[in-house]
């Protein structure tokens, strides 16, 4: 009775488990059968739409073009790098601005003018070398000062810069003055010395040294940066003569 009893709950269970859809094994039984092969499968190739979906919405209109006008720059950009040195050595530039500085070309009339090289030394008085003083002239403070305060003789010179005969372009500059005049070393020549700034000047030399010497009078004046260059005149007689003498001129920068 007791067995019966047992049996009867299993089976009692067994049907309300099958009511709730749930699968319950109380016992044992055999495997059910295999399922059928899945479709084949395959690797997708890049590049295939493999969708079939709906085109999205038109994008706005751009902006309104244009037609670039030739030669206008459209860019703001950044100055590019300098480019590397070329062969020429600093000390060679320097020479050839020295000799391009010396090369100065003028035409007038009938002649065409060069200026040679510089000949004073020291013009900058950066000390008193080169330069020789008589009376109260002094050589100081990067100026040559002109000095007589009782109107006796007083000038500074160099020797040995003129040749007799040459014509030469004397330039300096008044840096302070009492409002009187300099003369050369025979007072040929009479520089105009009553007001400050440059003193430009052509002569042609008498004398081989160059002299600036009180004129008259109480005498106060300073100069500095004087320089001295040869006039080489050329004389021509025709407008082809003249261009053909600037065409040599223009030859010579080149070769420099």
């Amino acid at each position: 009775m007791e067995n019966w009893t047992i049996k009867t709950s299993i089976t009692e269970a067994n049907v309300e488990v099958e009511q709730q859809k749930i699968s319950i094994s109380v016992l044992g039984g055999n495997p059910g059968a295999a399922g059928k092969d899945g479709a084949d499968g395959y690797t997708p190739i890049k590049g295939v739409d493999y969708f079939d979906g709906i085109d999205g919405t038109n994008g706005e209109d751009g902006a309104d073009g244009y037609t670039p006008i030739k030669g206008v720059d459209y860019f703001d950009g950044i100055d590019g790098t300098n480019g590397e040195d070329g062969a020429v050595t600093e000390e060679e530039q320097t020479e050839i601005n020295q000799r391009l500085d010396n090369l100065e070309l003028t035409v007038d009339g009938g002649e065409v003018e060069v200026l040679g090289d510089e000949l004073v030394l020291n013009g900058a008085f950066d000390s008193t070398d080169n330069w020789v003083t008589s009376g109260d002239s002094i050589v100081e403070s990067g100026v040559g000062r002109i000095y007589s305060p009782d109107g006796t003789i007083s000038s500074i010179n160099q020797y040995d810069v003129l040749e007799v005969g040459k014509t030469y372009l004397i330039t300096f500059e008044v840096v302070s003055t009492n409002g009187t005049y300099l003369n050369n070393a025979s007072n040929s020549i009479k520089y105009d010395t009553t007001n400050t700034g440059f003193v430009s000047k052509i002569i042609t030399a008498d004398h081989t040294s160059l002299t600036f010497k009180r004129a008259s009078g109480i005498t106060d004046i300073s100069i500095d940066n004087v320089s001295v260059k040869e006039v080489i005149q050329v004389t021509t007689t025709s407008i082809t003569d003249r261009l053909d003498a600037i065409e040599a001129r223009l030859d010579a920068l080149e070769n420099l």
